[in-house]
């Protein structure tokens, strides 16, 4: 596997979010810890209400985490205070801003955003005027990746797959499904657009390529946030301006006991 990416602390004041920028933040959670207190204020009901159907501690916790960081990430670009972020959901599911600003091009966000997040780690990338797609997915053991590869991989995917040495196989799984995942979140279809019907390479290590009938229209990246996980970024456009971002806070210690 790769080296981690070359992620950076911010400099201080916070960065602004200039055009043809984009920002990727990694969040790292402590199952242990607890968000601060004032976060949860910051929700809405209905983060509120999602926080609580989890059924273990760690899960809410660090939703809560993913949530109220990504409302203060959006109130220093917007210099609006983070509990008066409001969001929208489009027609098959993608997040973006309820709130109206003045836009480059009408009727276009203020900031396109996308989080993703698996066990303790969480990226959420940013730009003012790019669609974008963010994936990341915990490196694990996959006995049954032929028949998962199989139903939702392409050919050309499944063959490359196959002809992985078996020690690179599991991380070429995570590098194939998290490159998808960026492209089908970048362009805010869903399931509605069949993971079989587009190519990307998987390879640990070769260039990244897409291969689709809007292929010229997007960037294709792999991240590499930390040993044992896979990340992509898909952005709308050529020659990205990627910054890489380490988010430090101060969690709280628990003190109720192990948690489940």
């Amino acid at each position: 596997m790769p080296a981690p990416s070359n992620w950076l602390r911010p400099p201080q004041p916070p960065p602004g979010l200039a055009p043809g920028q984009i920002h990727v933040w990694r969040l790292a959670h402590n199952p242990q810890c607890l968000p601060p207190i004032a976060w949860e204020s910051n929700l809405s009901p209905d983060e509120h209400a999602r926080a609580n159907r989890f059924a273990f501690h760690r899960d809410r916790n660090a939703y809560i985490t993913t949530r109220a960081v990504l409302r203060e990430l959006l109130g220093q670009y917007l210099s609006t205070p983070p509990k008066e972020i409001a969001f929208r959901y489009a027609e098959r599911g993608k997040p973006g801003l309820a709130q109206s600003a003045p836009t480059p091009t009408a009727g276009e966000p203020p900031v396109h955003f996308n989080v993703s997040h698996t066990r303790s780690l969480a990226l959420l990338a940013f730009s003012s005027d790019r669609r974008l797609g963010i994936d990341v997915e915990f490196i694990r053991p996959m006995e049954n990746w032929e028949d998962i590869a199989r139903r939702f991989f392409s050919q050309s995917e499944l063959a490359e797959l196959r002809a992985l040495p078996p020690e690179q196989r599991d991380e070429g799984f995570y590098t194939c499904w998290t490159r998808k995942e960026s492209y089908i979140k970048a362009r805010g279809e869903g399931l509605h657009l069949p993971l079989d019907g587009f190519d990307v390479t998987l390879t640990p290590g070769a260039p990244e390529r897409l291969t689709a009938e809007d292929a010229s229209n997007w960037t294709l990246v792999s991240l590499y946030p930390r040993q044992g996980y896979a990340a992509a970024l898909t952005a709308e456009g050529q020659n990205l301006n990627l910054q890489l971002f380490d988010y430090d806070y101060t969690p709280i210690q628990a003190t109720t006991g192990s948690q489940p």
